[in-house]
């Protein structure tokens, strides 16, 4: 089943989706001088899954998390952890970890104390990571896009 690789992929890399999610521009805050906002804080926020790119043959395909039937939503905290809520084909898991910035780049700490550092695309309240997943036919690795949505 193609998709549910894409979906096994997804759910491995959920927890940098969710940081890539809360980076989002962050707008409730009101700003204070004598306070300044730490770099990050636009981040901070729940952030939902609305959109899958997958490109197979040069061709794109988009996936709503109903058509996909997978659902993650991220919570990132100011105090740089996070928790993402993963729902794949109705089964639930749960992560967590770290999160900080540097160089452009979102470097995450995982629960299982793997790390990773990803570039991400901030426009408006989208936030959008490129990556790849083995939904090939032959489980080879395809480019993906997820797209996010600020709470």
């Amino acid at each position: 089943n193609q998709q549910g690789g894409i979906m096994k992929h997804i759910k491995i890399f959920f927890p940098l989706l969710i940081v890539f999610f809360s980076s989002l521009t962050f707008n409730g805050c009101k700003k204070d001088d004598s306070n300044p906002v730490a770099p990050g804080d636009e981040l901070v926020g729940t952030w939902q899954l609305t959109k899958l790119t997958i490109t197979y043959l040069g061709i794109k395909s988009d996936f709503t998390p109903a058509q996909a039937n997978f659902s993650m939503t991220l919570v990132i905290k100011s105090d740089r952890t996070y928790q993402t809520t993963t729902v794949d084909q109705g089964v639930t898991s749960i992560e967590s970890g770290t999160w900080s910035l540097s160089n452009g780049k979102i470097n995450i700490k995982h629960q299982d104390g793997s790390t990773e550092s990803v570039s991400y695309t901030l426009v408006g309240n989208k936030l959008t990571y490129d990556t790849t997943s083995p939904s090939g036919p032959n489980g080879e690795e395809l480019p993906t896009t997820l797209e996010f949505t600020k709470q």
